[in-house]
């Protein structure tokens, strides 16, 4: 892989792909995104994932609804750490990272 871009690469991930799972993958990415990918080494050092998950996710900036989880009726408070972690649960559950 040579290029001028700034390039990042993930090693050692689960990447989850439309229809498998490559266990022991690999990706390079870019600003324009991702270059490459495969199975088992890269062709350079990448940051090591660990075998964690890497999948495709919609980005949510718009959080009117979490305040639904910190005041889910009126004069009912909930914690806010616990209203953003159930928060942040309920939209990794829906693909929203």
């Amino acid at each position: 892989m040579t290029d001028d871009r700034n390039i990042h690469v993930l090693s050692n991930a689960r990447i989850v792909l439309a229809d498998a799972v490559i266990e022991n993958g690999w990706l390079a990415m870019s600003s324009d995104g991702i270059m490459e990918g495969g199975e088992g080494r890269p062709p350079e050092k990448g940051e090591d994932m660990a075998g964690d998950l890497v999948m495709p996710g919609l980005v949510e900036l718009h959080t009117d609804h979490l305040e639904a989880h910190y005041v889910p009726r009126p004069k009912v408070y909930w914690n806010p750490l616990s209203a953003v972690v159930s928060y942040d649960g309920q939209l990794a559950t829906c693909g929203i990272t």
